[in-house]
C-alpha cells in the first residue's frame, strides 16, 4: 500500500472572518504559533443585521484568512485566535474549520514524470457523516478561471465560483506546499458529486499543466440541492 504524505493527513482548512481593519491581528497571531499562511479574501456581505449579528460580524466589509494545518493543531489555534480577537465579543469576528476530504498533490513516479495523486482521501462512509458531494477548491494562477471552468463543464461539472486571494506568507505556505507560490491567487470553487470528483479533478489539471503552483483540494459537502446530477444507468 502506498504510504501517504504525513503532511496532509488530517488536514483542516481554518477560515477567520474579521473586519478587514483587524486582519492583522489574525496574522500575527498565526505568524506567531508558526502556522503555515496563508489567503486573504476580502468580501462584501450582503445578509441582514440580524443574521450579521448572529454570526458576531457587525461590519459588512470582512476578510477571509485562510489556512491549513493539521486536526490537533486545530483546537490550540483557535484558542489563540481567541484570545487575541476577543471572539466571545459580538461582532468581533469567527474562526472554525473544515476537514478536507482530499488533496491532490504531485507525486515523482519511478520515470522521474511528475504525477498528481489524491492524498488523504477520505470516502463519505468513514467522515463522521456521510457525504456523497464535495467542495472542489482549484488555486491557480491569476486568470485562469476561466480555463479551469472550461475544461471542468467539459468534464460534466455543472458550474462554479471563481474570486480572487492574496497570498501571505509565500515562504511558510510554499514550504509546506513544496512549492514557491505567487502573491496573487485565482481561487474556484465547484460542487461535484463525489464519484465525479476524479473526472472534473483530472481534466482541470490537464487544462492546468503549465500552472506549476496549482493547489486542489477538497472539503465535504452535506444536505446538498439544486445540483442537477446525470443518472448513471
Amino acid at each position: 500500500m502506498e504510504q501517504l504524505d504525513a503532511r496532509f493527513q488530517d488536514l483542516h482548512v481554518l477560515v477567520v472572518i474579521v473586519n478587514h481593519k483587524r486582519r492583522k491581528i489574525v496574522t500575527d497571531a498565526l505568524r506567531e504559533l508558526r502556522v503555515p499562511r496563508q489567503f486573504v479574501i476580502k468580501a462584501k456581505g450582503t445578509a441582514s443585521t440580524s443574521m450579521m449579528d448572529l454570526l458576531g460580524l457587525g461590519d459588512i466589509e470582512n476578510d477571509f484568512v485562510i489556512s491549513f494545518m493539521v486536526k490537533q493543531w486545530v483546537p490550540l489555534v483557535i484558542r489563540h485566535l481567541s484570545e487575541h480577537l476577543h471572539l466571545a465579543r459580538r461582532g468581533a469576528g469567527i474562526a472554525f474549520s473544515i476537514p478536507i476530504s482530499s488533496m491532490m498533490v504531485p507525486t515523482i513516479c519511478k520515470d522521474k514524470k511528475i504525477a498528481h495523486k489524491w492524498q488523504n482521501d477520505i470516502t463519505g462512509e468513514t467522515m463522521e457523516t456521510q457525504s456523497n458531494h464535495e467542495l472542489l477548491v482549484i488555486l491557480s494562477e491569476e486568470g485562469r478561471n476561466e480555463q479551469i471552468m472550461e475544461a471542468a463543464r467539459e468534464a460534466g461539472a455543472t458550474g462554479g465560483t471563481t474570486f480572487h486571494a492574496l497570498r501571505k506568507g509565500s515562504k511558510e505556505l510554499g514550504k509546506f506546499f513544496g512549492m514557491s507560490l505567487q502573491d496573487k491567487k485565482d481561487v474556484t470553487t465547484i460542487l461535484v458529486a463525489s464519484h465525479e470528483k476524479d473526472r472534473i479533478a483530472n481534466a482541470v489539471m490537464q487544462a492546468l499543466a503549465e500552472d506549476r503552483e496549482k493547489v486542489i483540494f477538497t472539503l465535504p459537502a452535506q444536505f446538498v440541492s439544486g445540483l442537477e446530477l446525470q443518472n448513471e444507468e
